[in-house]
């Protein structure tokens, strides 16, 4: 039983980051609230989680806030033009859908991409401080490159949207790690990924 409880034990170690986990999640909530700081508290929460996922993570609420503040900007950036892509391409599906144009189901395609697009801009500014057409230049070779990681970060993304859209006693889980638990899970899916783009010298950590 000492052991279970010695720093070093894989209860102690593994406990930490859970509770981690959750609390970061819920920082998540709580500064996602005015709506357009989702995108800085999703960046914040990549930094965070890439930490874990590597064992980087020491004092997880300063680095949240850190990231946070570093990222704001350009975070909101990236929100703001997601919301007007998202608006105009929603408006084009209704249009299309009302004449009976095939183009409608490209539109739902053009969607995804966009989406995927953002999540990586997301995941990229946690990490690499670039102007915000680089980032969506890297972001767009990045779904190119790695498809399939991509589509399980973005059915990630979606799932806790999902789970509350459909059912509401999904809603403790979602509070407690609702964001967190996917975006840990896809700081494991993209780790790889930024392992090699770290031998690029073109790129500059920013957190």
């Amino acid at each position: 039983m000492r052991g279970l409880f010695n720093p070093d034990s894989w209860f102690m170690r593994y406990g930490a980051k859970l509770w981690d986990i959750m609390w970061i999640n819920v920082l998540v909530i709580v500064c996602s609230l005015p709506v357009i700081t989702l995108g800085a508290s999703l960046t914040a929460m990549h930094y965070v989680m890439l930490k874990i996922v590597r064992d980087e993570e020491n004092g997880v609420t300063k680095a949240f806030f850190k990231s946070f503040a570093q990222n704001f900007k350009q975070a909101a950036v990236m929100e703001l033009g997601l919301a007007a892509a998202v608006y105009l391409l929603l408006t084009s599906m209704q249009l299309l859908k009302s004449q009976g144009s095939a183009l409608y189901y490209a539109a739902i395609v053009l969607l995804a991409v966009v989406l995927c697009v953002w999540l990586w801009m997301i995941i990229l500014q946690s990490r690499y401080y670039n102007p915000v057409m680089k980032t969506a230049k890297i972001a767009l070779a990045a779904c190119i490159s790695h498809p399939l990681r991509t589509i399980l970060m973005a059915i990630l993304f979606v799932l806790p949207f999902f789970l509350l859209l459909f059912t509401y006693d999904a809603l403790l889980l979602v509070l407690g790690m609702g964001f967190t638990l996917p975006g840990v899970t896809q700081a494991i899916l993209y780790n790889d990924v930024f392992k090699k783009l770290e031998y690029d010298p073109a790129q500059q950590e920013g957190s």
